[in-house]
């Protein structure tokens, strides 16, 4: 039968709407979800979503334009976490994709103003992971650098700060990632920040091991690679030595290039314990011949980045780099090349005259 017109507009029966909106069976947590029983065509009217449904689209969004589209739909029931999913989506967009990047970066300072402003509001809101998720999401998408970001990286600051105790070593990383290249002469107070998550990492708690034994050896890495990038210029050099330490504890479970990485980052950071950087050069120097050209262009730049009197990589490793690079040389790319170069020209044990181990290097190369 065809139904009359006036029922084509007509709501659903009330037993209808009812079973449609009806919380599914508890999950894992003992919580109702009602994520997926309630139907999208319901869910277009004036009233606001449920939290978590605001969440996951925001996290399922494919456009750093729509994300500020849905703030401004629900800027009323927008909350601290809603915030840093947003900040983080958005950065995983921009890195990704050039085109949402170009958008994003074309449109800075017009397009973010609201979302910066509610950000900073809900800051003090935020748990720890949830200011290293929006951080590292402004970070990510190449935002954050203009003054008319300087008040909510002051509030992200604040909030990291009063939340360090309860970071973890991803979200170390992350905030460490963040804040390193934002300017020393700012108002933000960068080094406080830095200066936290480092104790945070290195302290030990009494009878316990530190936060950083914990780190995986990729975020071991990362997190003395942005350390090292970012403490030239905000200070706080005494991590090398934690970092160092952790680092030759497990040094033979590094991969070649981690290794390279780390002694590249350990050489900007400052001088470990002559201990650790004995134990690591003896690791080196034993799988030295696995070294490809990328392992072999971070370690050449290790010995060339540090000042001599505090450097972290004893002598005999530019013998053991030169002897694999003259037998490896014809397999070497530019950079690989170019990092040896200045390596063994800014060695004093082979300055002025080009002797040795760096002759037969330099001999070998195509």
């Amino acid at each position: 039968r065809r139904c009359p017109a006036s029922s084509a507009s007509a709501s659903p029966p009330s037993s209808v709407a009812a079973a449609a909106i009806a919380p599914s069976r508890p999950n894992r947590r003992g919580e109702a979800s009602m994520a997926h029983t309630v139907p999208w065509h319901l869910l277009r009217t004036s009233a606001p979503l449920p939290a978590e449904l605001v969440t996951h689209r925001l996290k399922s969004c494919d456009s750093v334009r729509r994300l500020l589209q849905l703030h401004e739909e629900h800027a009323d029931g927008f909350n601290a976490y809603h915030a840093s999913a947003l900040w983080s989506r958005a950065g995983r967009l921009a890195f990704s994709e050039p085109s949402e990047r170009e958008w994003a970066l074309r449109n800075e300072g017009s397009a973010f103003g609201a979302v910066r402003v509610a950000t900073a509001a809900l800051s003090p809101q935020m748990s720890g992971r949830n200011v290293a998720n929006a951080s590292y999401g402004i970070w990510r998408a190449g935002l954050g650098q203009s003054d008319a970001w300087q008040p909510l990286w002051s509030s992200l600051a604040a909030a990291a700060l009063s939340s360090a105790d309860t970071l973890g070593t991803a979200d170390s990383l992350q905030l460490t990632r963040a804040f390193g290249p934002l300017d020393a002469a700012g108002q933000v107070a960068v080094a406080d920040v830095l200066t936290a998550v480092a104790k945070r990492l290195c302290d030990a708690p009494a009878g316990g091991r530190p936060l950083l034994a914990a780190a995986s050896s990729p975020e071991l890495v990362g997190i003395a690679s942005a350390f090292a990038a970012a403490l030239p210029q905000h200070g706080a050099g005494w991590v090398c030595a934690p970092l160092a330490s952790e680092a030759a504890r497990r040094r033979t479970e590094l991969r070649p290039w981690q290794l390279g990485r780390l002694s590249l980052a350990l050489s900007r950071l400052g001088e470990p314990l002559a201990a650790d950087a004995e134990d690591l050069a003896d690791e080196i120097c034993t799988r030295i011949r696995h070294f490809g050209a990328h392992e072999l262009a971070f370690l050449s730049a290790s010995l060339s980045a540090g000042a001599p009197d505090r450097h972290p990589s004893p002598p005999r490793l530019f013998a053991a780099v030169a002897a694999h690079a003259a037998a490896a040389a014809r397999s070497l790319d530019a950079v690989a090349l170019a990092a040896l170069a200045t390596a063994f020209a800014q060695a004093p044990e082979y300055a002025g005259g080009g002797t040795g181990p760096a002759r037969g290097a330099a001999a070998a190369a195509p």
